[in-house]
């Protein structure tokens, strides 16, 4: 191994001609220390794009189940919306209400969620270098897109149900 402040390339290039000046019998060869760990972490880097893909998947598989549950929750609710707007309901007051209601079981999972995540992270760093059991970064955008997809999933079929004439919504099954 050698050291230098100079151009690494330079020096790998010429190495061989100066040990071959040395000694005539050696034949030397150079490669860059970067360059001979970059083939040791392909398996490495291989897993760790496997695993941010399975993440991602996961993630989007998080989201559609939160999606698909959150909005057939509200859609379940048509009839109770009709009759609050029936009685004189204020719209914004019975959406308020319906995101209150339906974002609830949505920040009680995520709430349970997070310290599993700590404590999965936490078992984890032993296994992978470098991984910090507490991002608040990672862990912040995850809760802020599932949030941000419950929401959309209660708002739009809610905006729904509130627009619609309330004799409609009273039949609706």
């Amino acid at each position: 191994m050698i050291r230098t402040s100079g151009s690494v390339r330079q020096l790998a290039a010429a190495l061989p001609a100066i040990v071959k000046s040395v000694d005539g019998a050696l034949n030397g060869s150079a490669a860059l220390l970067q360059d001979n760990m970059a083939l040791w972490l392909i398996p490495s880097r291989v897993g760790a794009a496997l695993a941010g893909s399975l993440g991602l998947l996961a993630m989007v598989l998080a989201a559609i189940g939160i999606y698909g549950v959150t909005a057939f929750a509200v859609a379940q609710r048509t009839k109770e919306i009709g009759i609050r707007m029936a009685l004189g309901a204020d719209a914004r007051h019975v959406l308020r209400s319906t995101v209150a209601q339906s974002l609830r079981p949505v920040l009680i999972g995520l709430g349970m969620g997070l310290p599993l995540a700590v404590g999965l992270g936490t078992l984890m760093r032993k296994i992978l270098y470098g991984l910090a059991p507490f991002d608040p970064i990672a862990l912040g955008g995850v809760c802020a897109f599932l949030i941000s997809v419950a929401l959309v999933a209660i708002v739009i079929p809610g905006r729904r149900a509130v627009r619609i004439d309330p004799a409609v919504a009273l039949r609706h099954e």
